[in-house]
């Protein structure tokens, strides 16, 4: 993170566009050298047939229509050029499992070189360290509220104490709070999230879906018990996107767009999330 004098964040660089985005305006740009010379006046018309010069007007008034259509294609790709934010801040990536939360806060950190912190695995490493299951380690923490509590406290320090971070977890929009820049939530149905978790985790769907319901049901009451927190309210976040209706990447360019888009002039300011109880 670059700051200045006066302790005001800057960031440098030129926009970079992605190799995707190259890719389709060298492809535009190809069929379009190659229409145009298709269209070129010649001396003789083959077999020495005049040429149709009505027939060329149209013609170049079709490579003309052409060229305009490439350049309008090529300007809206210029507009997915990410030049990122014009300040560091702190974006938090909510959503339940199997939501492709991991997957887009990773692909958001790396994009805006920022740390990735994931509470899904922070939590993943203390069930290891205690050789545990997910599930054992879940219930563990049924009886015993300080392993939420610490995790939690964690979470909330990290959004108090830095803005080059994106912050992951089912909770990180709640902890994080009034230093979040830009909260955002991912869901899908819970066909779709339990098909995802089986795949990632080689289980059944049933057994997925199963697993992951319980969870979800633990969690919900935990969280409502130690700060209040109703997880069916989504009006703290700043963007809601379901995963379901698009597929991997173009949810990561709809999060990366909204990022890079961001104006801290045009924020309406911190927002403090009302009557959650942040006591560790």
């Amino acid at each position: 993170m670059t700051r200045d004098a006066e302790g005001v964040s800057r960031t440098t660089g030129s926009p970079q566009a992605t190799p995707r985005q190259k890719l389709a305006e060298k492809a535009l740009r190809l069929h379009f050298a190659l229409f145009e010379r298709s269209v070129q006046p010649s001396a003789r018309a083959p077999y020495g047939r005049a040429v149709n010069r009505s027939r060329l007007r149209r013609s170049r008034m079709l490579a003309e229509s052409l060229r305009e259509a490439v350049s309008r294609t090529v300007q809206v790709q210029n507009l997915f050029v990410r030049a990122g934010p014009s300040t560091d801040m702190l974006v938090t990536i909510s959503g339940p499992p199997g939501s492709g939360k991991s997957t887009v806060a990773s692909a958001l950190a790396d994009h805006l070189d920022y740390d990735h912190i994931s509470g899904g695995d922070i939590f993943r490493e203390l069930a290891d360290d205690r050789g545990l299951s997910l599930e054992e380690f879940n219930e563990l923490a049924e009886e015993d509220s300080q392993i939420d509590k610490d995790l939690d406290r964690q979470l909330r320090e990290t959004a108090r104490e830095r803005d080059d971070v994106v912050l992951e977890s089912r909770l990180a929009g709640w902890m994080a709070g009034e230093y979040a820049d830009i909260k955002i939530w991912l869901d899908a149905p819970l066909s779709v999230r339990a098909r995802r978790i089986a795949e990632r985790e080689e289980k059944t769907p049933a057994t997925a879906r199963a697993e992951t319901e319980k969870r979800e049901d633990s969690e919900s009451a935990r969280y409502a018990d130690y700060y209040g927190i109703d997880f069916d309210d989504l009006t703290i976040y700043d963007l809601s996107v379901n995963t379901a209706r698009w597929g991997p990447d173009a949810v990561t360019d709809i999060v990366l767009y909204a990022v890079d888009n961001y104006a801290p002039s045009s924020d309406e300011g911190p927002a403090p999330i009302e009557n959650v109880e942040y006591e560790f």
